[in-house]
């Protein structure tokens, strides 16, 4: 949800979001994929503090935009993985 949701669309929390859409239609320089992994990040430690990320993985395939995250959950250290591959439009 942080990563797909654009900053001002949450109402009372106009910092809320990655906003991910705003990057489909450029072209994925390692710029742009740095910038995608540290916004989000940023956005991660600051929403969901509950988490710790393990590895951030941004890579784009020549298609596709591809993000990885490895977490734990603070709380029960239970760890699992969120993959999210978004198609490039440039």
């Amino acid at each position: 949800m942080i990563l797909l949701t654009r900053k001002g669309e949450r109402i009372m929390d106009d910092n809320f979001g990655v906003g991910l859409q705003n990057y489909l239609f450029e072209f994925p320089t390692n710029q742009v994929l740095s910038a995608i992994k540290n916004e989000s990040i940023q956005q991660i430690n600051t929403h969901a503090p509950y988490i710790t990320i393990n590895d951030f993985i941004v890579n784009y395939d020549g298609a596709s935009i591809i993000i990885r995250i490895d977490y734990t959950i603070k709380e029960n250290q239970s760890s699992a993985t969120y993959e999210l591959s978004i198609a490039n439009m440039s």
